[in-house]
Parts: C-alpha cells; structure tokens; sequence
C-alpha cells in the first residue's frame, strides 16, 4: 500500500489561498447577491453544454437557476410550498430526470411531509405536484426509467410510523419502521408499491436505481433491516443484498452509497458496488452473491461513504471516502478490493469528483474538505479543494479563509478542452442545520479549474 500524506507546509504541488487567485476563475458572493441563506450542498447542470446552474435557494423550498458565469438568478420557482417552519416541510436534495421522455430534464424535489414536485428546467415553471399519504424518507432522489416506456420514473421509500431526531440541528426521519417502497411515474401517479418490505429501512436514507443487467430498465435498490432489498420496477423482488459492517446485531446498519460497474469484463451484466454499514465494501453480483467483501479496521475507516469507481490498463479501482476523522483519508482499491493507495487528507471530506482538471484528456480527483487545527495554528475551519492523479500524486490545493466547508459540487466542461469545478463555500449552522448558513456567513460560489 502506498501511503500519500497532504501537508500544507511542505505540499509538492501547487497552492492557492482565498476567493481569488490560484486556480479560482471565477467567484460570487451568493448571499451579496440575492441575500442567499441557503448552504449550498448540490448543484444541477440540466445542459452540460451551458453554465447554468440549479440550486435550492433561500431555505423557502423553492429552486433559483444561476448564470455560473456572472452568478446572476436567471429564474426562481413558484413559491408553492410554505417557508420550512417545521421539519415536515423540509425538502430532499434535487435531482434531474427526463420524466416525460421529451428529451429535456426536468427538476424534481420532495419534502418529508409527502409532496413531490417536478419543475421545468427550462425556466423553474411547476409541470405538476402531488401530496402522498406518506412521509418520504429520501434526501437523496433517483430519475431513472424503470418500467417501459419514453420517461423516467422516481423511486421512493415512504411510510408514517418514525420518529423525528435531531442531527446538526436540523430535525430529520432516520429509521422508519415497515417501510413501503413505491415508484412514481413522469405525471406524478404511483405505479408500483411494495408495502412493508422489511421491518425498518436501517437508518438508509437512499434509495438507488442501476441497469444492472443490462435492459435498459433500472432496479432499485432500497436499504432494509441489515439488508438491502433489490426490485424490478413492476415490484418483483429480486434478491437481497447483505449489509452488516462490522457488528451483525447492529439494527441501524445501511449503506450511505451504492452503485454499478463492469468490475469483473469476464461476467454479464455489471456489478453492484456498495458499502457494507460504514467500514467495508461489498462486490455482488445481479444475482444477489457476494463476489468480494472487505471490511477496514477503524484506523482507516471510521465513517465511509462516498464510492467512485473507475477504469485502469491495470483493472477497475474504486476510490472510497473516509469523511469523519480529523485526518480523513481517500482509500483506492484494486479489483480485489485491497487498498492500492492511502492518501491523508488534513481534514473532514466533502464529496469526490473525476473530471479532467488540467485538460490533459485524462481525469483528475477533485475532493472537497474542511478541517481544523493542522491547517492553521489557531483551530479555525479552513475549506479546502485538493487535486490529484489517480495514483494519488497530488497536484493542487486551495484553501479558503472564509467558510468552514467546500463542496465539489459538478464537473463544467470548458470550452476547448478539461472541466471546471464548480465549488460552493460557506459555512453550516443555522435553522436547518447542515442545509443552511451560520449567523452573519456568507454563501460563495466558485469556479476552478487547472
């Protein structure tokens, strides 16, 4: 195993401070300008050709489009749901789906209460919105075709018997016990419901939609009691998936990511790649059998959670995010799932993208983070952007005096050749917790690139 260590004072590559200079091309002050109050977690590119930008804004449940170039609001949604006064009406992230089969994305959110909207990404208009007789308990949504047909549907878990708990201030559901799973096409109907799937949903927030086999159809994956359950879109189940981590008897265990790879060229269809609670990775077949399993001993793993894989001449790697200690760690794995290299990241991560950075043709790892103590002697949180090969050379870091956290939140493909990163900067701690800014902060929207 190689061991990569990030050191701002003795750092090999290049280095960048504040909200201008270095690799920073451009930069807006989102709460200077529209008095955004919003943290900034996600961000929507419907045309990847064009730099505009979806977000939500203002903590009103409603959804600005921005010029990325001048950071001007091109369009604001409807004001359809209420200010979140409570945590009922608290809203997923967003997500983007061609619901219609038009050929266009549309724009969907959900609140915990059981409304689901679809928005036209063109100009923010409300195409419909319906109320559920259940909560949801997505923050994160999928729009993927399920069932055939020209549109995507979206996949849901739901159900009305939870509790509300605390985390970061922000009141949320967590565990909710017999959950439904149902799937909603492109005019909001429900089209498949599968109640009471298993006896608590885990803890898992997600719930996944991979063409795993190859149909063009989607199955759906949804965290269950230690399990995740896996469903054709006509509610057929599939198989079981197991999901245990470390300690069996754990009733919370889920997964916080899960995806789809040709990990194994020899076998059909992809693999299913996910997290085994949140210090091991699980391989499995379409099948539901486990192929590769690999648990990570708490010095490397203490909290992982976002995986991403990729293609080498020497075989399929799979970067894996160790988020939650104060030296975090970005672990790539080989086929077998042993770690080919570590790299310690000096602070807390925040999300990991591939795109080319330098314009070479070949895609970099663009992290986001945020931190305290080693990045400066007084303890103060320093967000920060870091930048390297996939064997882990490191190539760039930027720190930002202003903001506790940055987010590496999409890939702008840059006229020519490489892609942009779109970076938000602030600093959580207000109303809604983690999805709002702290008293008296700033919003900051930044454009970087090599």
């Amino acid at each position: 195993m190689r061991t990569i260590t990030w050191n701002w004072h003795d750092f090999p590559g290049q280095q960048g401070e504040g909200l201008s200079g270095g690799a920073v091309r451009a930069h807006h002050d989102l709460t200077e300008l529209h008095g955004e109050r919003e943290f900034l977690r996600q961000l929507l590119l419907p045309d990847p050709a064009r730099p505009v930008g979806i977000t939500r804004t203002n903590n009103d449940n409603r959804i600005r489009a921005l010029d990325l170039d001048t950071g001007k609001t091109l369009w604001v949604s409807p004001d359809v749901l209420p200010v979140v006064a409570n945590e009922a009406w608290q809203v997923s992230q967003l997500s983007l789906g061609d619901l219609d089969g038009d050929g266009t994305p549309e724009v969907v959110m959900a609140t915990y209460r059981g409304d689901v909207l679809c928005f036209n990404a063109a100009d923010g208009s409300v195409r419909w919105q319906v109320r559920l007789p259940w909560h949801i308990n997505n923050p994160r949504l999928d729009v993927k075709r399920a069932q055939a047909g020209a549109g995507a549907h979206i996949a849901l878990t739901v159900g009305n018997d939870f509790d509300w708990v605390t985390a970061h201030a922000r009141p949320r559901i967590n565990l909710v016990r017999n959950p439904t799973l149902i799937l909603l096409d492109g005019d909001g109907e429900v089209v498949m419901k599968v109640p009471d799937y298993s006896a608590s949903n885990g803890n898992g927030h997600n719930v996944w939609m991979e063409d795993v086999d190859g149909d063009g159809l989607c199955e759906i994956f949804c965290s269950g009691d230690r399990e995740v359950l896996v469903y054709k879109g006509s509610g057929e189940r599939l198989c079981s998936l197991p999901c245990k981590g470390e300690d069996p008897e754990r009733l919370d265990t889920h997964p916080d990511d899960l995806t789809s790879f040709d990990w194994f060229p020899d076998r059909p269809g992809r693999e299913i790649l996910y997290l085994d609670g949140t210090d091991g990775v699980i391989i499995a077949g379409a099948d539901g059998k486990v192929l590769r399993r690999k648990l990570f001993p708490k010095e490397m793993a203490s909290h992982l959670q976002n995986i991403t894989p990729f293609a080498t001449p020497e075989g399929p790697r799979l970067l894996c995010q160790n988020i939650r200690s104060r030296e975090s760690k970005l672990l790539c794995l080989d086929q077998n799932l042993d770690i080919v290299w570590a790299a310690w990241m000096e602070g807390d991560m925040v999300g990991v993208r591939l795109l080319d950075w330098d314009g070479d043709g070949m895609p970099e790892i663009v992290c986001g983070s945020h931190g305290k103590g080693k990045w400066n002697p007084n303890g103060v949180d320093y967000a920060g952007i870091q930048v390297m090969r996939l064997d882990g050379t490191p190539l760039y870091w930027h720190r930002f005096v202003e903001g506790c956290a940055a987010g590496a939140l999409a890939a702008l493909p840059r006229p020519g050749a490489g892609a942009d990163v779109v970076v938000g900067v602030g600093t959580y701690g207000g109303p809604e917790g983690r999805f709002s800014l702290a008293a008296d902060a700033h919003q900051h929207l930044c454009i970087m690139g090599g």
